[in-house]
């Protein structure tokens, strides 16, 4: 059947013995398509090229190398990294990604979705968040003599350059940092730590810098120079600006031929002017010698015409690339583990304390490649926490340590101890309240914020409540406050995760259907976006005290008359309720006088019932059939520091597994109560400090031997 569309025949192949005779006898003749040069760039691509022996080359390669199953797959490892977003141009085909919140970093192809991870991205990104903090310089650039693509870190150490290391890329990749094969080291300089993102032009990554701070009323630092650091010899050198362009905002871009040219703005949007950067190589002994200079060149864009945006521009993966094949290499813990000896090497370290491994990472950089992986971290946590499962005759003061907020400073209690102390603990003028350690991490929350941290290996990340519920909350924090938040574990996916309830109408009311529930994965690549909603608990619960982790679950005490627990399964994502201890009822002394909180003593669920008139503390414990049992009263009369009626609230932090003592902490004095003799002993008290007025508390931790970063 011949049909005619327009001005194109169009042949209709209908019958079995037609069709044959076109896809199997003759195929070769009709395996070509109409050329067209509009759409398909003269036809040269494989889905449009003629057929023959250019198009039988193309479907090779494409098969071999683009839709293997390999090659397939890579585009998941894109998805798992969402808030990944490129912070440098093109450059051969790859681009540097950094996680903003995460402080993470990688390289990836957005051409095949290829992305692997750097080392050290979260030591040296989590800082740059924070206005003069420590942070780093990065960029990504190719050697072309090697053949092959390398990073450039440079690490400022209070706001001026403090050393260079370059990551190499590919197959040659040793999976960790390695000195400039110079040593050379950045000239004296600042750069905005705003705009640390290097351009790769003419072979260089080139940042704008300057050579003083900002002075009274600037925000940010006048740039007065170009620094380039070579891809090749892997060298520093420095080009001035212009004296006009000092005076203006600034910013770097790659023409269309490869050059390096300099926008300054003026104070009219229509008006800029552009500087391009000469490289010439003079004859000279030794090395060539390298003149740089620059010409000017004013551009008045007319209304109507198409302008050159010479700002950043935002790609993300999917949007504008450039197509090509180049690996981005083997995520660096893959590298390191990939040889015997590392792993051999892995074995034996994790059964060192994190404090020993601290000193052993020192050895050479192999070894601090392994034992700051993620990997190893995890390995070493699980190994440490059998043992002391196993051991369970550390001491709870041995493990415990003062920290501020936000956890900057440690300070451990052994030594505010010593009959002559040299140190003390911060002090700060609220409450802070500390979670239990969670498989190596600890929550800290003051008011609106919290901080995950570490407290061996004292390496935190501080981040907004309220930017979890979207700002909806007008005041976030424990004791005054519409919301709480948690630290747990979800022990089928083996991560940390955040579990935040709060009230996100205007005022809160006893029901529980103004409340909202979400959990956030803590992966090392995940961001505030990251955020899961969960469904809406059945009661409400209280903000008084954080709430509780134990075996995959969290717990609240609700407001309830009945006195009862909310209980989550992170696992499943669902919500129970729990019994409260009957005996204890709605409030034995009545009004609010009756403080209740649930805590985690020995691994065992306990609800801690404050009398303030009475004077008591009285613990109950939860069996696994559900039945709760009273474990001790504590009368407090005689020690005014620790009674509920002067303690803002008394929180059991610990027993002892020897002689099964409680470690009591009020914020302004450590006690162990003994419940067997009916003592306490106070461990440490603020009471006999000359303290300043605006100070009343500390912060008190434990930690456990644990690797894991926030």
């Amino acid at each position: 059947m011949l049909l005619r569309l327009s001005q194109v025949p169009n042949l209709v192949v209908s019958s079995p013995r037609a069709a044959e005779a076109v896809l199997r006898a003759h195929d070769h003749v009709f395996a070509s398509r109409p050329p067209s040069a509009v759409l398909h760039s003269g036809s040269s691509d494989v889905a449009m090229a003629p057929y023959g022996e250019y198009w039988r080359q193309a479907r090779k390669f494409v098969t071999a190398h683009l839709l293997s199953a390999k090659k397939v797959q890579s585009p998941t490892a894109a998805m798992e990294h969402p808030d990944a977003e490129p912070l440098t141009h093109s450059c051969r085909g790859l681009v540097l990604l950094r996680e903003h919140f995460a402080g993470a970093y990688y390289v990836g192809n957005p051409s095949t979705g290829q992305v692997a991870s750097l080392p050290d991205g979260t030591t040296g990104g989590a800082a740059a968040a924070y206005p003069g903090a420590d942070y780093p310089w990065f960029g990504l650039g190719y050697d072309a003599l090697a053949g092959r693509h390398k990073v450039v870190r440079v690490f400022c150490r209070g706001g001026r350059p403090a050393g260079c290391e370059v990551y190499d890329v590919g197959v040659s990749s040793r999976g960790y940092w390695r000195p400039a094969a110079s040593g050379a080291k950045p000239p004296p300089c600042l750069v905005d730590e705003f705009e640390t993102e290097g351009v790769f032009a003419q072979g260089h990554v080139h940042w704008l810098a300057a050579s003083r701070a900002p002075s009274d009323g600037e925000r940010r630092p006048r740039m007065d120079s170009i620094i380039s650091f070579s891809v090749g010899d892997e060298t520093f050198t420095s080009v001035p600006l212009p004296p006009r362009a000092r005076r203006r905002p600034v910013a770097l871009q790659v023409l269309d031929d490869g050059r390096l040219s300099l926008v300054s703005y003026g104070r009219s949007a229509s008006r800029r002017e552009t500087w391009i950067l000469h490289q010439d190589e003079g004859a000279g002994s030794g090395k060539p010698r390298r003149r740089r200079a620059c010409e000017t060149a004013t551009i008045s864009p007319s209304p109507g015409s198409l302008q050159i945006v010479t700002g950043r521009i935002a790609l993300r993966l999917g949007d504008l690339f450039e197509e090509s094949l180049a690996s981005a290499g083997r995520p660096h813990e893959d590298i390191i583990f990939s040889s015997p000896s590392a792993q051999a090497l892995s074995l034996a370290l994790r059964r060192l304390p994190a404090r020993t491994l601290g000193r052993i990472k020192c050895v050479c950089r192999s070894w601090r490649a392994v034992v700051e992986s993620d990997r190893f971290a995890v390995s070493h946590n699980e190994h440490h926490r059998c043992a002391a499962a196993a051991a369970a005759d550390t001491a709870t003061t041995g493990r415990a340590t003062f920290t501020c907020f936000p956890p900057q400073e440690f300070v451990p209690l052994d030594s505010c101890l010593a009959s002559s102390p040299v140190t003390t603990p911060p002090l700060m003028d609220a409450r802070v309240f500390i979670s239990k350690p969670c498989h190596g991490l600890a929550l800290a929350s003051c008011g609106e914020w919290s901080a995950l941290f570490n407290p061996l290996t004292r390496r935190h990340r501080r981040f907004s409540v309220r930017s979890i519920f979207d700002y909806k909350l007008s005041c976030t924090g424990h004791g005054n406050a519409n919301g709480c938040i948690g630290l747990g574990y979800d022990q089928s996916r083996e991560e940390h995760v955040l579990v935040a309830l709060a009230c996100t109408a205007a005022r809160c009311s006893s029901d529980a259907g103004s409340m909202e529930c979400r959990m956030w994965r803590l992966r090392r690549h995940d961001g505030p976006k990251e955020r899961t909603a969960v469904p809406s608990p059945p009661i409400e619960v209280s903000f008084d005290a954080p709430p509780v982790y134990l075996d995959g679950r969290m717990y609240w005490m609700c407001r309830t008359p009945s006195r009862a627990i909310l209980a989550f399964d992170i696992g499943a994502g669902t919500f129970d309720v729990v019994p409260a201890p009957p005996a204890m009822g709605a409030g034995v002394d009545g009004g609010d006088s009756t403080a209740v909180q649930v805590v985690e003593l020995g691994g065992v669920l306990c609800v801690v019932q404050s009398c303030r008139r009475r004077e008591t503390v009285t613990i109950w414990s939860a069996a696994k059939d559900g039945v709760w049992t009273r474990e001790c009263v504590m009368q407090l009369e005689q020690w005014p520091e620790f009674s509920p009626k002067t303690a803002e609230l008394v929180i059991p932090m610990a027993v002892e597994p020897k002689d099964g003592r409680i470690l009591l902490n009020t914020g302004r004095a450590l006690g162990y109560y003994d419940p067997t003799n009916k003592t306490l002993e106070t461990v440490y008290s603020l009471q006999s400090k000359l303290l300043p007025s605006d100070k009343r508390f500390f912060a008190a931790a434990l930690w456990e031997e644990s690797l894991v970063r926030p």
